[in-house]
């Protein structure tokens, strides 16, 4: 709707900047674009979210953003059922969208996949921080961390799972997944010495070295 010129400033829920640039579908520098005209955009000062509105006008994206928030969402489960908490990253838009389909098709009965936030490029302090608030995992799906954001990320006790490979990123979420399903122990034992071992019973001896241990406990 309307017409994108250059040198105008654009916003998303976001992200914003000013347009520095325009070039049409095949590349050519353009003054103005007409609606339906395929773009490239230049000018923002970080790179918005994907799915995100964007316009000249700032009050417009505040309405749009309320539709991210939901899409930002996908997975959610209903109350009382666990869920993994997730910010995911990718190398570039059409990773992301693949890999947020994905994941969010790994959501169980007993626990759901909630896909907290998500952007391209590489993961940053500002993701770290976001996920240690929302208490979320970090998901990079072709793309990674450097030294110092992993630095902060074991700070701030916040898990980054990366890797290059589909099919193994999923295992890793799905053994995440697991551990939400299965509870921590009470106690861990450390068994020291096994005496009189017959048929299905045992007695053994060991010290505690986690929690505790209470007499009929599992």
């Amino acid at each position: 709707d309307g017409t994108l010129r250059k040198g105008e400033e654009i916003f998303t829920a976001t992200a914003k900047g000013k347009i520095k640039a325009l070039q049409n579908f095949i590349r050519e520098n353009v003054d103005e674009l007409q609606p339906s005209s395929p773009a490239v955009i230049l000018g923002f000062e970080i790179l918005p979210q994907v799915g995100e509105v964007f316009s000249t006008d700032s009050a417009i994206v505040l309405d749009a953003s309320a539709d991210l928030k939901e899409k930002n969402n996908r997975g959610k489960t209903e109350k009382g059922v666990e869920e993994l908490i997730i910010i995911l990253k990718a190398d570039s838009a059409g990773s992301l969208e693949a890999a947020a389909q994905i994941i969010g098709a790994l959501s169980e009965d007993e626990v759901g996949i909630r896909i907290w936030g998500e952007g391209v490029g590489n993961i940053t302090d500002r993701d770290v921080k976001e996920a240690s608030t929302a208490g979320a995992t970090i998901i990079g799906f072709n793309t990674n961390a450097d030294k110092a954001v992993e630095v902060l990320a074991q700070n701030q006790n916040v898990k980054i799972i990366t890797s290059n490979i589909v099919y193994d990123l999923i295992e890793k979420i799905k053994v995440e997944l697991i551990r939400i399903k299965i509870p921590p122990p009470q106690g861990i034992l450390e068994v020291l010495k096994v005496f009189n071992q017959k048929n299905n019973e045992q007695l053994i001896g060991g010290k505690v070295t986690e929690g505790e241990l209470k007499n009929k406990s599992y």
